[in-house]
């Protein structure tokens, strides 16, 4: 599955480089062992890689920032696993 490859490469990237929080990698190491529950939210699943291909930290600190913050990306992990 050629989306969820994209999101586990992407996730371990912004731990690495931008400090993801493990937590949240666990989650989408999660999402990426169980494919198949999670196949009919392919497009949850392209948008969380879109945001995490511009997840800053800090994003929510200041304004006209376009990155998206820890708590976009958690928020966005909820959605898909509940």
């Amino acid at each position: 599955m050629e989306s969820f490859d994209k999101l586990l490469i992407e996730a371990r990237r912004a731990n690495k480089e931008e400090d993801l929080p493990d937590a949240i990698l666990n989650q989408i190491q999660t999402i990426y062992d169980n494919q198949g529950r999670y196949i009919d939210q392919i497009d949850m699943i392209d948008d969380l890689t879109e945001m995490l291909e511009d997840f800053e930290p800090f994003a929510d600190v200041g304004c006209g920032n376009e990155s998206y913050s820890t708590t976009d990306i958690q928020r966005a992990v909820d959605k898909i696993i509940q």
